[in-house]
């Protein structure tokens, strides 16, 4: 994990987490910068999530 945020008020909360992820698939090194959003709604089962999302993007290469 890089970095998480989260804020909201009332029955309202949003969590926005940012990620690197490195490894191999098959024969294909994966280098990816990641983002998760999720929003929260509290109501009177307790807190739920109400709404995901995930976003991906090549790692930006760093060349001397």
């Amino acid at each position: 994990m890089l970095s998480r945020q989260s804020a909201g008020n009332g029955d309202t909360r949003w969590v926005a987490t940012k990620s690197r992820l490195q490894g191999r698939y098959e024969d294909r090194d994966i280098d990816l910068d990641s983002t998760e959003s999720l929003v929260l709604q509290r109501g009177d089962g307790g807190w739920r999530i109400a709404h995901v999302h995930w976003s991906s993007s090549p790692h930006p290469l760093i060349t001397p």
